[in-house]
């Protein structure tokens, strides 16, 4: 599963040829703890918010096996904790993660499924006109262990 799950994030998270207006965010961290993905890293000068990428690997019929890969993006300006935007932290709940699944072909969900595995990585923005591109590079990236 692991072998798999690395060869499908390399083309989720790969670099871009051209880089926007700034760097990657360095130490970034990421676990589930509880209900939640935790994630932090170090502030980046400039950064006005930061959007987080979550690749998720799903087992869609049974098998045990990665079906299907989804990428989610949370960025800190959609956080309800009351603090800035640009604070170099963000709590991703596990439910934003749930998703539903048609099992028996009938046009209906009647499964709800978490993520198998999954890597989640973050970049600094900073929007606005004249502010350059905002295809800024993505953080290091880190593999998230989900409960059984």
């Amino acid at each position: 599963m692991r072998k798999t799950l690395f060869s499908g994030l390399l083309l989720v998270f790969a670099v871009p040829l051209a880089f926007g207006s700034l760097p990657a965010p360095e130490k970034f961290d990421a676990a589930v703890v509880g209900n939640v993905i935790q994630t932090s890293w170090d502030p980046v000068a400039n950064a006005d918010k930061y959007s987080v990428k979550i690749v998720a690997a799903y087992d869609t019929d049974g098998n045990a096996e990665i079906d299907v890969y989804l990428v989610f993006d949370f960025g800190t300006s959609d956080r309800t904790d009351g603090y800035p935007m640009s604070d170099p932290f963000l709590d991703i709940p596990l439910s934003a993660l749930e998703i539903s699944v048609d099992t028996d072909n009938d046009g209906i969900p009647d499964t709800q499924l978490m993520p198998l595995a999954g890597a989640a990585s973050v970049k600094a923005l900073n929007p606005g006109k004249g502010k350059g591109r905002q295809d800024n590079p993505f953080s290091n990236v880190v593999e998230l262990e989900f409960p059984e």
